[in-house]
């Protein structure tokens, strides 16, 4: 499992965590809800926890205290525009609170409207661990779970984990404040903010950078061995999807909350990026069409 958030909270609880954050105690708004409202998703539906039964969470096996099914909508923002404008998602959310210790919400998601969403799934962990007497360490991971194999696997997973990170770090502030200003109201202590911001954990950033690095297959090897077997159209059809999972996990909750200037500087950093890249790939594609064709002359 990546890493993708790994930071600290101060002068919070884990009972802060979960009452707060994860709980959704009655007379209260749904916390999850209004934050996927403000990514600009719609559609939203957020079940009841549901505290009976067996609640088992199939891919790990762990047994948690509460379930809930959520499941929303977004519209589709990808400039290689392949399948259905808008985006379904459906997220199993299972949850437990280990004393004053920890409190683990494990996340299951599936998709629909998404190039290869019948491949894949994509399993997500918060864990907030109590951290001295008054903090707590707050901890994100990432699992791609492939239903089917894909020589698009290595593409999908780091496209996935590359996308994730900004995505959990602004839920992480969401969190944070929502924790924070709790127990500002609760200590009637108006300076206690600053206390509150984070640790950033820069050797774990690194190493999450390295681990992606690592994740990354020889697209190219594998290219090669189908080539042979393909026409160059369906090359070109293979190349269109290669972009498709570096923005994946925008099927998880949709672009951010920004505004019009931030999202169209977004957009064209994006288009330029997916340009670039689909130019380096048809170099390579049609460097190696050249060598088959010298091979067999």
């Amino acid at each position: 499992m990546e890493i993708v958030v790994s930071k600290t909270i101060k002068n919070v609880s884990i009972t802060s965590i979960f009452e707060n954050v994860w709980a959704d105690l009655s007379g209260n708004k749904s916390f999850y809800s209004s934050w996927l409202e403000e990514e600009e998703c719609f559609d939203i539906t957020t079940e009841d926890w549901k505290y009976e039964g067996e609640l088992r969470n199939e891919w790990c096996n762990e047994k948690y205290t509460q379930e809930r099914l959520v499941t929303f909508k977004f519209n589709r923002t990808s400039h290689l525009y392949i399948g259905p404008p808008v985006a379904f998602v459906k997220q199993r959310h299972f949850c437990r609170v280990e004393g004053d210790d920890k409190c683990i919400l494990a996340i299951s998601a599936e998709f629909e409207g998404i190039p290869y969403a019948d491949n894949f799934a994509v399993e997500m962990r918060w864990v907030a661990t109590r951290k001295g007497t008054n903090n707590v360490h707050v901890q994100v991971g990432l699992f791609v779970v492939f239903k089917k194999n894909t020589m698009l696997k290595s593409q999908i997973k780091s496209g996935t984990i590359a996308e994730t990170k900004n995505v959990h770090l602004r839920l992480f502030e969401a969190v944070k404040k929502a924790c924070v200003d709790s127990e500002d109201v609760q200590l009637g202590n108006q300076d206690s903010k600053d206390e509150g911001e984070e640790d950033v954990d820069d050797d774990n950033d690194d190493n999450d950078e390295t681990e992606i690095t690592k994740t990354e297959e020889n697209l190219l090897d594998k290219l090669q061995r189908n080539f042979a077997e393909r026409s160059i159209a369906s090359s070109m059809g293979v190349v269109a999807f290669l972009f498709a999972g570096r923005l994946l996990f925008r099927a998880i909750f949709g672009s951010g909350a920004l505004s019009d200037t931030q999202r169209l500087e977004n957009r064209i950093e994006d288009l330029q990026s997916e340009v670039r890249a689909l130019h380096t790939s048809i170099d390579l594609i049609t460097g190696l069409l050249k060598e088959m064709r010298d091979e067999r002359e």
